[in-house]
């Protein structure tokens, strides 16, 4: 995951409270969740290349809606 703080906002009920027990409560740990998120959190400190993979066919986690 790389955005554990829109997991954590932004998930169906089912998983809504999923984050609590192994990052903290949000947003008492934000913090946390943006250390533990480094991958969205500090791109800029990126020097190789980053592989991100989504399936196409996941109803949960859909994919960002394209560029136009």
């Amino acid at each position: 995951m790389a955005d554990l703080g829109a997991l954590a906002t932004d998930t169906h009920k089912f998983e809504s409270r999923y984050l609590d027990s192994l990052v903290g409560p949000w947003p008492e740990a934000k913090a946390t969740y943006d250390e533990r998120s480094r991958a969205i959190q500090h791109v800029d400190g990126f020097d190789e290349p980053l592989l991100v993979l989504q399936g196409d066919e996941d109803e949960v986690a859909l994919p960002p809606p394209s560029p136009r």
